[in-house]
């Protein structure tokens, strides 16, 4: 599958990879050394959100920085991302940010799923019986903006929408160390 659809399902199996990662002491990363990947919350980690919704988004008690993947397949995830956005789903345990890019740099942000630089913000539940498609409807793509990927940092400043239209701007930054 390829767009949103398979971004879903590729989301999925990262909120399930880590949480393996997470409850079994952590996780073995393979990659360059200049990768990282970082457990527990970090005070470098920080979001803020307007438009349709409002809110900040901090980096929670078992935060993970994963960008050890970005020279594989251009992935740099900040997940754990923990507050709320008003005016969207309430059964949220965390967020996570997921960046699609291969090269450190600033780039802009077009909007087309599967075009790199691509980002995604997504609800993860409180309760994993919660209907998918709930959690679906409030995942934001990125729309337009920019974004800056470091070897250990990156930020964002960007609008981005659900499915159904509804736009928030994002801007914030991200620590790996």
């Amino acid at each position: 599958m390829t767009g949103r659809a398979g971004g879903l399902r590729t989301r999925i199996g990262r909120v399930a990879v880590a949480a393996l990662c997470l409850g079994a002491f952590g996780c073995l990363a393979a990659g360059t050394a200049s990768a990282s990947v970082r457990h527990g919350g970090s005070s470098g980690t920080s979001f803020t959100i307007t438009g349709a919704g409002k809110g900040t988004l901090k980096a929670g008690p078992y935060g993970l920085c994963l960008n050890n993947l970005v020279k594989q397949n251009g992935l740099t995830d900040v997940a754990d991302l923990v507050g709320s956005i008003s005016g969207f789903t309430k059964g949220v345990e965390n967020w996570s940010l997921d960046v699609n890019e291969k090269k450190v740099g600033t780039f802009k942000l077009s909007g087309t799923p599967g075009l790199e630089p691509y980002a995604e913000l997504i609800p993860s539940p409180k309760n994993l019986s919660q209907d998918l498609a709930v959690i679906g409807a409030d995942t934001f793509y990125a729309k337009s903006g920019k974004v800056t990927l470091g070897a250990e940092s990156g930020s964002i400043s960007a609008t981005m929408a659900t499915l159904k239209g509804k736009s928030i701007v994002l801007v914030g930054k991200w620590t790996c160390k």
